[in-house]
């Protein structure tokens, strides 16, 4: 039943991110048009983020077991924020072709992990706090180039660092779903073994699971799921955090399953967040990282507060 509902949630809100708040004054004739040109991009582009950042959110959950692991919280999403930012200000415009804008954000977004974890030692509370000021350090750097740049330049940025969905063209939309396919395509493949993740590392590697290429393939999968989010869609937050927290409640640990269960749910909050920026009474349109956001901000505190209150 509940699979079922979470079908219909998906299929919902992709129809009403589809056809819902139509502009007045559009001919008929071109209502069409508009739908297709318009909002299937935006759509898609939605559900691509949707689906890296939720993925993203429960590989790393997973791997560094710790229920509070989000690409934003942890920092890897003000790195690809920034590698964004570099690739503007060393190509321009909107930062060169989105192949050089998916690189540089990897790269960046990878390296600070990377370096974060390095620092931290694994140590979830430091890895948070590192993570937070990772991110406003990216971000304060990004501002500070916005100093030097043009206009158009500037708004990129800013639409980057604000979480504002970008639909994509043909090519680009090709190139970030190759990107996407690959990484849950790695990670599908490994299925058995993240399970066993969960046990001791004495005991994975008592039973043949080989951590650190496991650990390793999957932090790359996860930051390139990431990184493809943020050169899509800027730097959303908390949609990697609260996706795998929801799909437990599907009363399933098996990372299989949640796996399936965040390709809907991930796609779906997004659209419904996109939704929410189309209703036809706001003057001023709001980017849905400031909805989702503001939501996920609740949502870790909620978190934080029980996981002091239990000890752990």
């Amino acid at each position: 039943m509940k699979k079922l509902l979470l079908i219909l949630l998906f299929l919902v809100s992709l129809f009403l991110s589809l056809f819902i708040f139509i502009p007045e004054g559009i001919n008929g004739d071109l209502v069409f048009d508009f739908i297709i040109k318009i909002r299937l991009p935006e759509t898609i582009s939605a559900i691509l983020i949707g689906i890296s950042l939720s993925i993203s959110g429960l590989i790393f959950q997973t791997i560094l077991r710790n229920d509070l692991a989000d690409p934003y919280i942890i920092g890897i999403s003000g790195g690809s924020a920034f590698g964004l930012t570099l690739s503007i200000l060393i190509f321009g415009g909107m930062g060169g072709a989105f192949f050089f804008r998916a690189t540089s954000s990897f790269f960046l977004g990878f390296l600070t992990l990377f370096l974060i974890i390095k620092i931290s030692k694994g140590i979830p509370e430091k890895l948070l706090l590192l993570g937070i000021l990772t991110n406003t350090a990216f971000a304060a750097l990004s501002r500070l180039f916005v100093l030097y740049l043009k206009p158009l330049e500037t708004a990129t940025i800013n639409s980057i660092l604000i979480g504002f969905i970008t639909p994509l063209d043909t090519k680009e939309t090709i190139f970030s779903s190759f990107l996407i396919l690959l990484s849950l395509s790695i990670t599908m493949f490994y299925f058995k073994e993240v399970d066993m993740l969960s046990f001791s590392d004495d005991e994975a590697k008592s039973i043949g699971v080989h951590i650190e290429k496991v650990r390793l393939i999957l932090v790359l999968c996860a930051s390139l799921l990431s990184a493809t989010a943020v050169s899509i869609g800027g730097m959303i937050g908390f949609v990697g955090l609260i996706v795998p927290h929801l799909a437990r409640l599907f009363k399933t640990s098996e990372f299989k399953k949640l796996f399936f269960i965040s390709l809907l749910l991930g796609p779906s909050i997004i659209l419904l967040a996109q939704i929410l920026t189309k209703i036809s009474s706001f003057k001023v349109v709001i980017p849905v990282g400031l909805y989702i956001n503001l939501v996920g901000i609740i949502f870790f505190i909620f978190l934080f507060v029980r996981k002091s209150n239990n000890g752990s």
